[in-house]
């Protein structure tokens, strides 16, 4: 989906819907009102099969006559995700074709900025090759926030180490703090 505002243009890169969780896992404080408010006003936001909300996993390219930047980087493939089956080393070529059919390839990519460090937003920073996780833009600094980082990596987990790590190692990541 292409949007534009003037000579810039914002693509969304679609991943995955998946269903996640329940309506009241999600929303711990929804009662059966605003249940049935949920499945009135947002029928489609639901899954027949499971009843759970799903959730579309989707970054955004923003294209401007002198960068290309993407906002979240979703999922990824062959990603340790053992919380969540739907992401669990999965396999495809969806969000990768997204990109093509926005015109631009991994190494078009001068920023990658990562909103936050969750799985379903750093993914795609890193592919698997050869054994080893190397940055899937080559060419991108990687913009982090520098609490967020302190925070995941005090206690790395798989995503981390799968997805953010090399994109240190590499000397792609730039961590900015909070302007006020």
């Amino acid at each position: 989906m292409l949007t534009r505002f003037g000579d810039i243009e914002v693509w969304r890169i679609l991943e995955s819907v998946d269903p996640f969780l329940t309506p009241t896992e999600f929303f711990p404080d929804m009662d059966a009102e605003g249940l049935a408010l949920m499945r009135e006003a947002a029928p489609r936001q639901l899954c027949p099969q499971t009843g759970m909300i799903l959730i579309p996993i989707q970054g955004f390219l923003i294209k401007t006559p002198t960068h290309t930047v993407l906002v979240d980087a979703c999922v990824g493939n062959d990603k340790t995700c053992k919380f969540h089956e739907p992401w669990h080393n999965r396999s495809d070529g969806r969000f990768l074709a997204g990109l093509t059919a926005a015109g631009v390839g991994p190494a078009d990519i001068d920023y990658v900025l990562c909103t936050h460090l969750h799985p379903d937003h750093v993914g795609w920073n890193t592919r698997l090759e050869d054994g080893r996780w190397v940055p899937t833009f080559p060419n991108a600094r990687y913009i982090m926030h520098s609490s967020d980082q302190a925070h995941f990596s005090s206690d790395p987990g798989d995503c981390y180490n799968e997805s953010v790590l090399p994109i240190i190692q590499a000397k792609q990541a730039e961590l900015v703090s909070a302007c006020r």
